[in-house]
């Protein structure tokens, strides 16, 4: 009827379960997809669909992978993207914490961004904008419904880049 294999149906079906889709095989009838609310899936859509911001995450750039956001965002800001954009990656292949250490980024589980800021305050004072961004975290994780564990290591451990002009 649709000209599509068994076989092409199951494999996108599970491509479609890794993605986190709910999905549910009924013997002799097929598939169907159980709740989409209750799908832990990150993408592009999913994220532009809650973000109620005016300037932060405008424009939105998504990544399956990146080798990390941070090189991306630097990229970016070279090439005159505006303040808030902002780089989401569900996993990053090159991850870096300070002094050039290692950060490991796995698949799922977690997100990874970075946000291109250029804040009109003096350099003396954009170190604070780490401790201000761990709260703003914080606060946004408080709406979210369900358990969740929350840590925001890059309060010591991955890099904060400050770019002066």
């Amino acid at each position: 009827m649709l000209g599509v294999s068994r076989t092409a149906v199951w494999k996108n079906i599970n491509k479609l379960k890794e993605e986190g889709y709910p999905i549910e095989a009924v013997t002799n009838k097929g598939y169907r997809l159980l709740s989409v609310e209750e799908a832990d899936i990150l993408d592009r859509e999913q994220i532009s669909a809650r973000l109620t911001t005016q300037w932060a995450g405008r424009p939105l750039i998504y990544k399956e992978e990146t080798g990390s956001t941070n090189d991306d965002i630097f990229v970016l800001a070279a090439e005159g993207y505006p303040h808030g954009t902002l780089v989401v990656a569900s996993r990053q292949s090159a991850g870096k914490g300070r002094r050039g250490r290692t950060w490991l980024s796995p698949k799922d589980g977690n997100v990874y961004m970075s946000i291109l800021l250029k804040p009109d305050l003096p350099p003396e004072v954009t170190p604070m904008l780490t401790v201000v961004m761990a709260l703003s975290v914080y606060q946004a994780s408080l709406d979210i419904d369900g358990p969740m564990t929350l840590s925001c290591p890059w309060m010591g451990a991955p890099t904060e880049n400050f770019a002066g002009s």
